[in-house]
């Protein structure tokens, strides 16, 4: 489509949408379907609202959970790696002491 198509079809929709604002604005019946729309549409909000804050809720959960395991691996990750490196430092005690035999030489 090119910009014409464009224009032209903002133009309609501007006029569509204008056109619906002023009778709901400006005609007894328009007021009259605003009267009967306005409490279902509080409540829809309402409900929007509610929905939002339990997703900001859950958000928050879902962060803090997140924020507790990646503190865990890590202080697992530190825990094996401070196991490993125990582990070494042994192992080349030994060797060093089968090397240094019973009597503590080198052979």
């Amino acid at each position: 489509m090119d910009d014409r198509g464009r224009i032209g079809l903002a133009i309609g929709f501007g006029a569509a949408i204008g056109g619906v604002v002023g009778y709901l604005l400006f005609t007894d019946r328009g007021r009259e379907l605003r009267d009967r729309i306005e409490p279902r549409l509080q409540d829809l909000l309402s409900e929007v609202d509610q929905l939002s804050r339990t997703f900001d809720r859950a958000r928050a959960a879902a962060t803090e959970g997140w924020q507790s395991f990646s503190k865990l691996m890590q202080d697992e990750t530190r825990s094996g790696a401070e196991a490993v490196t125990s582990a070494v430092k042994r192992g080349v005690a030994a060797a060093d002491a089968a090397k240094d035999g019973p009597s503590g030489r080198t052979h």
